[in-house]
């Protein structure tokens, strides 16, 4: 048996331009409304035996998790962290925080 040399393969790939099928321009995300995303609020247990509040998954822009994230750590008046698409509060806060979003036009699953 023979092997097949992959540069034989004529797939389109990256490189190939076959009749203007060149790749766009990667364009930036429109953000979206608060209505629009179904976030999810949940509960998981973290090191320690202790309990982390989970909220995801945010499609937002790079910064503006950051404030969304203080305030909720301010209405759960603990800690917490945050990343690109979801945010993690230190003890149990699934119910005053579905409904501090539900308040604010956040959807939920």
């Amino acid at each position: 048996m023979s092997k097949r040399s992959k540069a034989a393969k004529i797939d389109g790939g990256v490189g190939w331009s076959i009749g203007g099928n060149a790749p766009d321009e990667p364009t930036a995300q429109e953000p979206k409304p608060p209505a629009f995303h179904k976030l999810m609020v949940f509960e998981r247990k973290a090191q320690k035996g202790h309990v982390v509040t989970i909220i995801e998954p945010f499609q937002l822009a790079a910064g503006e998790v950051k404030p969304l994230a203080k305030e909720l750590k301010k209405l759960a008046g603990g800690g917490g962290t945050n990343d690109e698409t979801s945010i993690t509060l230190q003890g149990e806060h699934v119910e005053k925080v579905s409904a501090w979003l539900v308040k604010k036009g956040w959807g939920l699953k």
